[in-house]
Order: C-alpha cells, then structure tokens, then sequence
C-alpha cells in the first residue's frame, strides 16, 4: 500500500529572501540634503561603525556633498568588478601564481 506524502510548496522567492541589518542602516541625516549636488550636507554614523584599539575612533559625524557620494560609489563598483574579473581570469588559469582576493572580505560584527 502506497501512502502519500502532502508537500507544502513555499514559493521560490520567499525562500531566497533573508533578513540583513547592518549600521549602515542607522545613519541618520544630520541636516536636510541640499537641491544642488556640489553643496555639503553632513551624516551622523551609528556609533558601531568603527571599533578602536589603543587609539581614538574617528568622528561619527561626516560632511559630504552628493557627488562625493556618487564617486565614492562609482568606485567602490569598480573595484568590485575588477576583482570579479580577476577572478574569472585566475580560475581560467590565465593569471599565474597566487591570487588574493578581497571579495566576501566584509567584516561580521561579533556579539
């Protein structure tokens, strides 16, 4: 006698989908951003964004204007693609030697 097993389906979407908080979400405007891109406006840090050893934490209040944000940006992806590239390349066994990656590199915060 065969029984059958009733399977929930959980759509794919839903299980792919994780929780994730950093500080990064609890930077706060400290003054409204200006219309014009070339004008500072600062930002308050979460007060986790920097861990000190035997040295004092920088200030958690940062002035910046929107086009330094842009570039801060542009860059950031830029590195990241090349390292992707980098990759590819050394698993293709057309870079020779060691190659030291810095991707997945982020730092988890311990508890």
């Amino acid at each position: 006698m065969l029984t059958r097993i009733a399977t929930r389906r959980v759509p794919l979407a839903r299980t792919l989908a994780r929780g994730l908080q950093t500080s990064a979400d609890t930077t706060t405007l400290a003054t409204l951003p200006p219309s014009s891109s070339s004008q500072p406006f600062k930002l308050t840090l979460h007060e986790d964004s920097f861990q000190a050893f035997r040295c004092d934490k920088p200030s958690l209040e940062v002035e910046v204007t929107k086009d330094m944000l842009v570039d801060m940006y542009t860059q950031m992806t830029m590195m990241r693609r090349m390292e992707m590239a980098a990759d590819a390349l050394y698993k293709a066994k057309l870079i020779r030697g060691f190659c030291h990656l810095a991707i997945g590199q982020v730092r988890q915060r311990s508890c």
